[in-house]
């Protein structure tokens, strides 16, 4: 679908295409990997009696279809208030967090299902503050101002559909790297590809891999003829860390910390 990237207008169009190739293909099921792809086919396959799997999804899925025999699925939801412990845990002075959003369609759900519909909370007596861009300027002034805001750390989410000047999409990698080199205070992620070296430190993250192997599961429960599978959450998350941002940032994990954590180098 790639509708991270491709402009609004054209979504109709894309999602036309793709259903045209399931059809074509005679698919026997679907998976669909985002917000988008079950809002804009998810219906039009049901209808067509082909069960279709989900992941990745931030909004309640009943928005988008009817939670049918032939409907199952793993939900995407970030994981706040332990996040918020894990910074403290690492900067224990933190009072102040921001957390940075794209405009997008899943940073809206994200904001309804996992944020109560708020960009302003008090988690024990830390402030977070959710930010939405819709333009990298707008991003790019964000991350340089949170310092002289009073923020003592920044969490990246979702912002795969930042726009440059020209109106071009920027690439994920490049947001994350910008934002690492040029934020003032330390950049954690709620999710693991945005970690590494010249990345974010680290957070306790949604994995890609997971949600696709929770997918996979579900498919599989499927074709063995069984009661659809339950639509799921994963609750667990990974600690993952990066040693070159830690000690770029003169940080260090407390013990218990340090034995749950996954280094990326």
């Amino acid at each position: 679908m790639d509708t991270k990237r491709l402009p609004k207008e054209l979504f109709h169009q894309r999602a036309q295409l793709a259903y045209d190739f399931v059809i074509e293909q005679n698919a026997e099921l679907v998976v669909l990997a985002d917000d988008n792809a079950l809002r804009l086919l998810g219906s039009r396959l049901l209808k067509q009696q082909i069960p279709i799997v989900f992941l990745g999804i931030n909004a309640n899925p009943r928005r988008y279809v009817p939670l049918t025999n032939n409907v199952s699925g793993v939900l995407e939801r970030p994981l706040m208030k332990r996040s918020i412990a894990m910074i403290k845990a690492v900067i224990p002075q933190v009072r102040k967090v921001k957390i940075l959003m794209s405009d997008s369609v899943s940073s809206r759900e994200i904001v309804k299902t996992s944020l109560g519909n708020r960009l302003s909370h008090s988690i024990g007596n830390i402030q977070v503050d959710t930010v939405i861009s819709s333009t990298f300027s707008h991003w790019q002034q964000s991350t340089k101002g949170s310092q002289e805001q009073g923020y003592d750390a920044i969490i990246l989410a979702t912002y795969a559909t930042l726009k440059n000047e020209v109106n071009n999409t920027l690439t994920v990698d490049y947001v994350t790297k910008w934002t690492s080199k040029n934020s003032p205070v330390p950049v954690f992620s709620f999710w693991s590809f945005s970690v590494g070296q010249g990345k974010a430190i680290g957070g306790l993250t949604i994995s890609g891999q997971e949600q696709g192997v929770e997918a996979a599961k579900k498919v599989n429960l499927f074709y063995a003829g069984k009661q659809r599978p339950p639509i799921t959450t994963p609750h667990r998350g990974s600690f993952i860390f990066s040693h070159a941002e830690l000690r770029r940032w003169q940080l260090s994990l407390p013990p218990r910390l340090f034995k749950k954590a996954k280094f990326i180098e």
